[in-house]
């Protein structure tokens, strides 16, 4: 059995339509998903358990059901960017990584998006990613030189060259 904590922010998707999302996941994962409290309790198989615990834990973290559902599949993966780790406790440190991930407007995030194919949630000191393994390793390399402080416009253009292959 695994729980994962839901911020109070994404509660009202999982109680929506009597808990409709979690039915979802534990049909498609074949697991059982209730919520239990201020978590998600997830029973089933160790694999299946596991590829769950992963959908519900990004929905946590900010991304739309129909992209998280997509780590049901063997070919896409999560990974979490932890900056309070990274960068120490300093909220305001950590809200200006944050705000340049993501750009003016989202613009930057956007096109990050664009580039790579991988899908990108910021917030709650934490940047996470959705997509195929190659994706998550360029976009990754990315945010990790948007983090070091390189102008916006470089990093996009390494994030073309390795989209053309060169």
């Amino acid at each position: 059995m695994r729980l994962v904590a839901v911020p109070p922010k994404r509660m009202a998707l999982f109680k929506k339509n009597d808990g409709a999302f979690l039915k979802d996941i534990g049909k498609e994962a074949g697991v059982s998903a209730t919520l239990d409290g201020e978590s998600v309790a997830i029973e089933g198989e160790g694999g299946t358990e596991w590829m769950a615990e992963q959908v519900i834990t990004a929905v946590c973290l900010g991304f739309e059901p129909k992209i998280a559902k997509k780590l049901l599949g063997d070919d896409f993966f999560l990974e979490i960017i932890e900056l309070d780790r990274l960068y120490g406790r300093s909220k305001r440190k950590i809200e200006r990584y944050e705000g340049r991930v993501i750009g003016t407007d989202g613009r930057m995030k956007k096109k990050l998006e664009e580039l790579s194919g991988a899908w990108i949630a910021v917030g709650e000191e934490r940047i996470a990613i959705i997509g195929r393994f190659d994706e998550l390793r360029n976009l990754k390399e990315a945010i990790g030189k948007i983090l070091e402080g390189s102008e916006h416009n470089t990093v996009l253009r390494l994030l073309q060259n390795k989209h053309r292959g060169l």
